[in-house]
């Protein structure tokens, strides 16, 4: 698994965008995210991406946690 991301929640004021979202992929698949505006994909792209930070649940990439060192996954080589 090079990337997972469970139990996702993301909320901007009162709103939930995002509840309980998972996702998990491996080297070399494709994922496309679908569903109704205001369904919480650019939210769910943008945690993923480490652009914004969920409020519940957590992303992992190649096993640690990216919450620790965001800045440095989008600099990582991703290995086979």
């Amino acid at each position: 698994m090079i990337l997972r991301a469970d139990s996702i929640q993301k909320r901007f004021e009162t709103r939930w965008v995002l509840r309980d979202a998972s996702l998990s992929l491996s080297t070399g698949e494709i994922v496309l995210l679908m569903g109704a505006n205001g369904s919480g994909r650019t939210t769910f792209a943008q945690i993923l991406a480490t652009l914004i930070h969920p409020d519940r649940g957590e992303v992992r990439f190649e096993g640690e946690p990216v919450g620790k060192r965001p800045s440095g996954i989008n600099r990582r080589p991703v290995t086979a």
